[in-house]
């Protein structure tokens, strides 16, 4: 080759390689606060055995594993439907919905969650209520929700709630 041919294909070379970590900056910086927060609960129901009865929620959860949020949704809410007491399916429907860019349904889910029997998950409902305020664009009420899970010693999402504290500009 050429030192003409040379120099500009090692230009080429040198600026493909400055965009790659242009790139690669921005990729690591990129997204709103809802979606660099929002983590979905963990899938543990979808190693059950298959039955007529909870084929919804299992056909559900596979989208739900897929990211497919807005496909997870309808299989969901047909098995809430039948299993209104089911606060494991809801806790999946709310995140379907966060993830779906619903929070405000998510939070509809949460009230029911709130006034069910038992309050299972109550750091849960703390927590993806506090997403659901910052993927509406409540920074501010979400702000104070991190704070207060954040202040807690026991709970599950302390750490998390420290996080979001501090991209809110909180501390």
């Amino acid at each position: 080759m050429g030192n003409a041919l040379m120099a500009r294909y090692l230009g080429t070379v040198r600026s493909a390689l400055i965009c790659f970590l242009l790139l690669l900056v921005a990729c690591g910086r990129s997204g709103s606060l809802c979606d660099r927060h929002f983590r979905p609960y963990a899938d543990i129901v979808s190693g059950r055995m298959r039955t007529p009865g909870n084929t919804a929620l299992l056909d559900g959860m596979a989208a739900y594993n897929d990211g497919a949020f807005p496909k997870a949704i309808p299989q969901l809410t047909t098995y809430i439907k039948a299993n209104n007491e089911d606060q494991q399916a809801r806790l999946y429907l709310v995140n379907s919905l966060i993830g779906a860019g619903k929070p405000f349904d998510a939070e509809l889910q949460l009230d029911f969650m709130e006034q069910g029997e038992g309050r299972t998950f109550k750091d849960q409902i703390a927590w993806y209520r506090t997403i659901c305020l910052l993927c509406s664009d409540q920074r501010d009420r979400a702000l104070r929700s991190a704070r207060a899970i954040a202040s807690s010693q026991e709970h599950t999402y302390r750490s998390e709630a420290q996080h979001l504290v501090e991209d809110l500009g909180g501390e």
